[in-house]
């Protein structure tokens, strides 16, 4: 089940300088888009970010459910 986008998981995830393990290769692009987004740090990106990231975990939660749990 994935979180919802309200839950701090998500804001924790975005601002995260961790290098993460995932299996799925479109997790690790989804992953590498958010980092350069936030380079600037900006609250509206942070929010943007979050949108991003918890879309594509809602969407694809069939084929990335263990790279979820690595966030969790």
């Amino acid at each position: 089940m994935v979180p919802t986008k309200t839950d701090p998981i998500w804001k924790k995830f975005v601002n995260s300088e961790q290098e993460y393990s995932f299996s799925c290769l479109a997790t690790k692009m989804m992953y590498t888009r958010i980092k350069q987004m936030m380079r600037n740090k900006d609250a509206a990106i942070e929010a943007e970010a979050v949108d991003i990231a918890h879309s594509f975990f809602e969407k694809n939660i069939n084929i990335v459910q263990a790279d979820l749990n690595l966030i969790k």
